[in-house]
């Protein structure tokens, strides 16, 4: 078996750091929702993966550096490549899965991301899982079937739009799960800055064919500053997930992301005040808004609950 990495135990710095993820990836769906109307999915997600590029390589690209690396591994390579795809199917799938479902509960519904990451560290990282971790994962599936209670149904008797949605962003938390436990081994032979840009730089490449850069040109003012920091939020992210890692156990960060519907939530809020017309807003019942806070807590409990 590969070594696996150790964190550093700093832990104000990974509480930081997770806590920065947790700003952005709650912030991260609405620019999304923002930004549909006008490019479409393909060029959008070309767009996050060019621009953290552009923005990241000139702090990792050092030739002096790169000449005198040593050259990886099939296995780190592979590895490598694989955790840049599944990171391009992630993005792919859950702005295919916003393009059915309201910000909020794209982000209930990412919640499983962590969950996965947890129920893959028992096989990987040999792991185990206590009764209250069982107890908190059987609380966020509770808290989704609240949260969607008034359109399950629909959802039941036909295949409809928020079907859709729904297994699309259960597809995405899975994929990011994977990645997750990828990015984690990575840890022992890169810097968390230079994997991002190893990811970006394969998503990069894998959406430019089906991407139409020239759209840019079409963009009022507001679209092109949502664009700008949607690569910004795309870098910021996966760049603080991945550095948490480095400093603080997987638990404690995967706790610290519960609580990223929350952000959402408040952010949606706030903005269909300021922005009025950027997206439909979402009126959410005491049922939904009871389903959510079950599933912030069950995610917490579960990612805490070995402790």
């Amino acid at each position: 078996m590969s070594q696996m990495h150790t964190p550093s135990n700093r832990w104000m710095l990974g509480l930081g750091l997770s806590a920065i993820t947790t700003l952005a990836f709650g912030l991260l769906p609405i620019v999304l929702k923002g930004m549909l109307d006008v490019m479409d999915v393909f060029t959008l997600t070309w767009y996050r993966f060019a621009i953290s590029v552009l923005v990241l390589a000139p702090f990792v690209v050092r030739p002096r550096k790169m000449i005198r690396a040593n050259i990886p591994g099939l296995r780190i390579a592979a590895t490598a490549l694989l955790a840049g795809l599944f990171i391009s199917g992630n993005y792919l799938l859950y702005i295919l899965g916003l393009s059915y479902l309201s910000p909020s509960s794209a982000q209930v519904l990412i919640q499983q991301a962590s969950l996965f990451f947890l129920l893959g560290s028992l096989v990987v990282y040999r792991e185990s899982f206590s009764r209250l971790q069982w107890l908190g994962l059987a609380i966020v599936i509770f808290g989704q079937v609240l949260f969607f209670n008034t359109r399950i149904f629909g959802m039941l008797s036909h295949f409809n739009d928020d079907a859709r949605g729904v297994l699309l962003i259960t597809g995405a938390a899975l994929i990011w799960a994977v990645y997750g436990l990828l990015q984690k081994r990575l840890l022992t032979t890169y810097s968390s800055a230079t994997t991002i840009l190893i990811f970006y730089s394969i998503g990069a490449l894998v959406f430019l064919p089906a991407a139409q850069p020239a759209l840019v040109f079409q963009l009022d003012g507001v679209h092109l500053v949502l664009l700008f920091g949607l690569g910004l939020i795309s870098l910021i992210s996966y760049a603080a997930f991945a550095e948490a890692l480095n400093h603080w156990a997987a638990s404690r960060v995967s706790a610290i992301l519960a609580t990223v519907p929350v952000v959402t939530v408040i952010g949606v809020n706030i903005t269909t005040v300021l922005f009025p017309g950027l997206f439909l807003s979402e009126s959410l019942g005491l049922l939904s808004l009871g389903g959510a806070a079950l599933v912030v807590a069950g995610s917490m409990m579960t990612a805490l609950g070995r402790n």
